[in-house]
């Protein structure tokens, strides 16, 4: 289950101290030269414009080094630096470090997004119209310079938790969040403007080099999102730092509160997508109400295309002949890497939640272009399906829900079956089902739960440089005759 702490991402050989002094041993002396001081710490509410500061905080939010030509000297390039802290639940703000290229690109090595940081000797600035348009919203109105006296160590001090705890909450209201839906059918009129988002992860694609047409290399990664109204919509990330964190997320098991990102309408795809800019902050794994609901779905959750397309792509189960018990499967999962591997095994079925209340188990999709809908609201929100609010039919209805299976030796749960398998189980089509009591609902489950089955399964193993888990995936399920049960286990013996 989800602890929702960041610090389990963060690789211990990162956490020890580090500055603009280690760096600057390599440069000149006035490169971002530390000098010590013996200020006491402040907090961001209580600072005043003008004057110098050490604080504390979470980093929110960091930005890959860039050039900027300086006006009064355009021959000379001086590079910076911007990133978001945090110190309390209200209170955080925008932060920029100045110096030349090397140590710039030393320091954004030295601190990465969800880090706790020691700054010192940091300018207080009053922001100004460039941080109100490009940088992201802060509850301060002011900003900190830090330049050739600054210095920035990874603080590792006793109350360290209590800050990475404030990385945890999302720094506009939590409440105040669009649902990929409203995305959708809002459509064009929300072009261009940036919105937030509760999401949970789907899919991080691979990170791709791009060049532009100005001949600049630069890194792409598109993230697959959902929630519990839609089933895919698009992230696209290009700065290097957000890519960095992005490729810790975990497949249904990493939900995300997204402040100001930027919608647009692609119109080569000819549906909406969104793209993180100088503005956006992503809190991981929210310490909301609103996530954990989020999260519990997400961790259920699987694409019916996904399930059936695998489901299509095997082998016939007469060529399946490898079987293993429940606990051998299992080990199968915690092998790092390998190929994919179909099996079959005599179980039976220990969960089968068909007559749950909630109805998750049934999905409705648009019968035209199979985009999935909502039962209260059985409108096509696909813009480039041909389906309209007179012409529209009647949804197609399938079965979408996981079971688990065991035998003496271990329980497998959770591995989503497609609308087939649940169809030939109870011997009725997902829209007749839905139209049955709820007794006759469950009299049809415990002719089911508990009965022996040969039940044929894929493991659908990652890449060994991906981070998600490996899958295992429920392909048939046959009543199993009790004379071949019994030859099985004479054989095993």
């Amino acid at each position: 289950m989800w602890a929702g702490r960041f610090n389990d991402m963060v690789p211990q050989d990162n956490m020890k101290n580090t500055s603009f002094q280690q760096k600057n041993r390599n440069y000149h002396q006035n490169d971002l030269a530390v000098k010590e001081t013996k200020q006491p710490l402040s907090v961001i509410q209580s600072l005043q414009p003008g004057f110098t500061t050490n604080l504390i905080g979470v980093v929110l939010k960091k930005e890959s080094p860039r050039c900027v030509i300086s006006k009064k000297s355009p021959y000379k390039e001086r590079y910076c630096l911007g990133f978001t802290i945090r110190d309390s639940l209200d209170w955080f703000m925008n932060a920029t470090c100045w110096g030349e290229k090397p140590a710039v690109f030393y320091l954004s090595e030295c601190f990465r997004i969800g880090e706790v940081i020691e700054i010192k000797n940091a300018m207080v600035m009053a922001a100004t119209s460039f941080d109100e348009k490009f940088r992201p919203w802060t509850s301060s109105p002011l900003s900190l310079n830090i330049s050739d006296a600054g210095n920035i160590i990874i603080y590792t001090g006793p109350d360290r938790e209590q800050y990475l705890c404030y990385s945890h909450l999302p720094t506009k209201i939590y409440r105040d969040y669009y649902t990929l839906e409203d995305i959708n059918i809002n459509g064009q009129s929300l072009h261009g403007e940036h919105v937030n988002l509760l999401v949970a992860v789907k899919k991080v694609n691979e990170v791709r080099n791009i060049k532009t047409k100005t001949g600049k290399q630069m890194k792409q990664c598109e993230v697959k999102l959902f929630d519990e109204t839609c089933s895919t919509f698009t992230l696209m990330l290009w700065d290097d730092q957000l890519i960095n964190n992005a490729l810790s997320w975990l497949s249904n098991q990493t939900v995300l509160f997204i402040n100001d990102v930027k919608v647009v309408f692609d119109e080569y795809k000819n549906y909406m997508v969104s793209t993180a800019s100088s503005k956006t902050i992503i809190t991981i794994n929210p310490e909301i109400e609103e996530a954990q609901h989020l999260y519990v779905y997400a961790e259920n959750h699987q694409d019916i295309e996904e399930i059936e397309d695998d489901v299509n792509n095997i082998p016939d189960p007469s060529s399946i002949t490898d079987v293993y018990t429940v606990k051998e499967i299992n080990d199968l999962l915690k092998v790092p890497s390998g190929q994919d591997i179909f099996g079959y095994s005599y179980s039976f079925i220990s969960w089968f939640n068909v007559d749950a209340t909630n109805k998750n188990y049934i999905q409705f999709y648009c019968p035209d272009c199979m985009f999935p809908m909502s039962a209260e609201s059985p409108i096509c929100l696909n813009s480039n399906c041909e389906s309209t609010y007179d012409n529209m039919k009647s949804p197609l209805i399938k079965f979408y829900l996981t079971i688990s299976f065991s035998d003496c030796t271990d329980t497998i749960r959770k591995c989503f079956v497609n609308n087939d398998l649940v169809e030939n189980l109870l011997n009725i089509s997902a829209a007749q089902f839905v139209q049955l009591s709820e007794n006759r609902k469950t009299e049809l489950k415990w002719k089911v739960l508990f009965e022996r089955f040969k039940i044929y399964f894929k493991i659908q193993r990652q890449q060994e440089s991906n981070c998600q888990p490996h899958r295992i995936k429920v392909l048939h399920c046959v009543p199993v005759d009790l004379q071949e049960l019994v030859t099985y286990y004479q054989h095993k013996k």
